[in-house]
Order: structure tokens, then sequence, then C-alpha cells
């Protein structure tokens, strides 16, 4: 009899809440397996390492799946094959729940334990020299390394003089505390999300961050180190305002190379103590400009009444549709190249811009923007249109707590 089973090879993983779960490898993906009931523990093996291209001479193998239906904590581990009944076992399993999946796991070959080789022996096996900082307050010096997360380390003889340190045997198994391994930055989970807020409106929330470092990298982070990896990740993708100061003379040469004649420039002096106290005095507590009744040309006003003019005949031809229109009748050209594109002379790239000095307002920052009416408008129908309103008493619909009269 040919029963199908579907194989997957990566690691197991237990967290506290979620129990143990399986990090599949995405590069080796899955693979569907067909076996017969008689089939052995090492035929299992032998197919195994065809189907996913991996050398039994180079690393060791483990087959072992997990009964969700047969334990009753999530703290159970998964059930490892190690022999033809368990194999047999496995396949009567899953011919009742036919989704029982087939995790395969990868491993380096184990070591034996330091003392039962010579010395040659293990210096073949892992030898390595690395030159490190010595500091006088430091009796040993823990080297720790993206792949070698643990290190068992011989001082040399002349250390004092060398000043090195020689790494004689180095274990892929990782036997670390997880309290004494450093947590990784925000920074770094925002470069590995930054790709979801690319093209969404909002992007993943916090609770969503955790759960795909959970899921694809096997990392455990807090509720705040996703909130700030969050707002890391909008940031570099839509940008920092106060960036854009940067920006702002490539902007200007690129506006005049696609708009000859076009003026600009840039004020980078601050203001006189003279001109600050004129526009003090021209804004009201209020914060508001005031609007003088006469302005400086009052003696062109004089001159006209006594000439027998209007007033407003010298200013209403200013004010036409003509007028407006042969003051934008040339067209405005945008920049034609995209911004990692531009081309702008030396002293344009060497200036540097920086933001205006401000300080931190006054008391707790808000949360978020104000609402307008449009954003309340949708949010109301958006969640009258989606949620279901139900009894809080029995829990069913069509009516609420206190018009129920159902017998509990």
């Amino acid at each position: 009899m040919k029963i199908n089973i579907y194989a997957s090879c990566g690691l197991w993983k237990s967290s506290m809440n979620n129990g143990w779960g399986f990090l599949v490898d995405e590069e080796k993906g899955g693979k569907l397996l067909t076996l017969d009931t008689s089939s052995s523990f090492e035929n299992l093996k032998v197919m195994v390492c065809e189907d996913f291209g991996i050398d039994v001479n180079m690393v060791n193998i483990e087959l072992s799946y997990l009964p969700s239906d047969l334990i009753n904590s999530i703290n159970s581990p998964p059930v490892i094959i190690t022999s033809d009944r368990q194999v047999r076992n496995f396949l009567t399993y899953v011919k009742n729940k036919a989704s029982t999946q087939l995790c395969v796991s990868t491993q380096a070959p184990n070591i034996a334990e330091e003392g039962t080789e010579s010395p040659t022996e293990r210096k073949s096996l892992w030898s390595l020299t690395i030159q490190v900082i010595w500091s006088l307050t430091m009796q040993l010096i823990w080297i720790q390394k993206k792949i070698l997360r643990y290190l068992t380390v011989k001082m040399t003889k002349s250390v004092t003089k060398r000043r090195s340190m020689k790494i004689v045997f180095a274990s892929f198994g990782g036997c670390c505390e997880e309290s004494s391994v450093r947590t990784v930055s925000a920074n770094t989970v925002a470069t590995l999300i930054m790709h979801k807020y690319e093209t969404a409106k909002e992007g993943p929330r916090q609770n969503d961050i955790i759960q795909y470092m959970r899921m694809v990298h096997g990392v455990e982070i807090s509720y705040s180190l996703a909130w700030d990896a969050r707002e890391y990740a909008i940031n570099a993708v839509k940008g920092i305002p106060e960036k854009g100061y940067e920006q702002i003379l490539k902007y200007l040469h690129m506006t005049k190379e696609a708009n000859p004649g076009t003026l600009s420039f840039k004020h980078s002096k601050p203001l006189t103590i003279v001109v600050e106290k004129m526009i003090d005095r021209r804004i009201e507590k209020g914060k508001t400009f005031k609007v003088f009744p006469v302005s400086d040309h009052r003696h062109t006003i004089k001159a006209g009444f006594s000439v027998g003019t209007r007033t407003h005949t010298l200013t209403d031809d200013m004010y036409t549709t003509a007028s407006w229109r042969s003051a934008y009748e040339e067209s405005i050209n945008p920049i034609s190249v995209p911004k990692d594109a531009w081309k702008v002379p030396s002293h344009v790239e060497k200036s540097k811009i920086l933001p205006p000095e401000s300080r931190r307002a006054a008391g707790r920052r808000k949360k978020r923007r104000y609402e307008t009416a449009e954003d309340k408008i949708c949010s109301s129908q958006g969640t009258q249109g989606s949620k279901v309103q139900k009894c809080s008493r029995c829990g069913i619909e069509g009516h609420n707590r206190r018009t129920c009269d159902r017998a509990i």
C-alpha cells in the first residue's frame, strides 16, 4: 500500500507561549514522498537525502513529527524517528491524519568530548588563531562569531607576549542560554521588514512583526522592540522630513536646468535684531499679522486724487484674467530624471543645509494627529460593516443584553 507524505526541511524551535514550532527552510522547500507500509528507516533516510540533496557524509539528518492530537501540552516535544518500528508507527498515524508533516532537520556530526582525543587530533579538527586586543582588566575574552555560537577557548602559553588566543574546539549546536545572548536591535529588524511597507498603506503592526520574526527568522522580540522597528522601517521607506533639507540645493539646481530663467536663492544667515523687532511689531498676541490701512505708497494715491484719477483704476488691471494668463503662459517643466540620477556641480554636492533648530514642546506628545470629518466617517462605516453585533449574554445575533429573553 502506497502512502503520500509531505516532508519539509528546517529546524525545531520552542517558545514559552506557543510551544514547539517548525521553522521551514524556504530555499529547500517541501517534498512529496511516496512510501510503502513496509518501508524501513534506512529506506526513508535514503529517500529524504535524495529529494533534498543532503550528503549523509557531511551532516546528520533527524526525522521527526508532532502528533498534535495525542499531546495535551504545548511543551510536549516532537517525536523523533530512529528505528523501523518508529517508521511503522509514523505511517500508521499518517493513515488516520493525512495532514501530518514529516520534519527533516540537519546538524553537524558530533565531535567527541574534550579529553577523549589527543591534542594533535583535536588541533587538526578545529584550529584557528585569532589576534585579540588584550586588556589588563580582563582575564578572559569571549569571542562570539555569527556562525560559531559556542566556543571552547584555550589560551596559548605566550599569551602575554603574542597576545593571541587559539580556538581548539567549536560546535554549531549552540548551548548558550537565551538570557545570555544579545538581543537583536530595532534597526536590524527594520531592515528585515522594510519591504512590507513599500506598497502597503499601513503595513504590519507590532504583533504581526513579532509573529513574522518568530516564524521566519526564529527570533523572539518584545513589543517595544517591534514598535521601534516599525518606526525605523516607516521612516526609511517613506522618508524623514529632517533629511529633506539636504536635497534643497540639489532640487533648486535641477529646477533651474529644467526651466531656464528660474530664479532661486538660499538665505542661510540669521535675521538681524532690527528685522526681528519689526516682525514682532507686526505680529499680534493671537499670532496673526496686522494689516495696515495705508500702504507705503500713499503719495501715489494723493497724486491720483489731485488729477481726478480714481485709485482702483491703477490696480484693477493687475487682477484681470488676461493679466494672470499672461503671467503663467509659459509652461513649467518638471524635473525629467529621478532623484538618483541628478547631476549637480561639486559645490552643490558638498554644501550642507541643516534643519532649523527647534526645541521639543512642553508636555506629553500626542499619540496621533487630529482626525478630520472624512476620517471619522470612513472609520465608522468600516467598523459597522465588518463587525457583527452579538448579545453579550447568550452570544446570538439579532438582539442585545437588555432585550435578551433566552434561558441560560
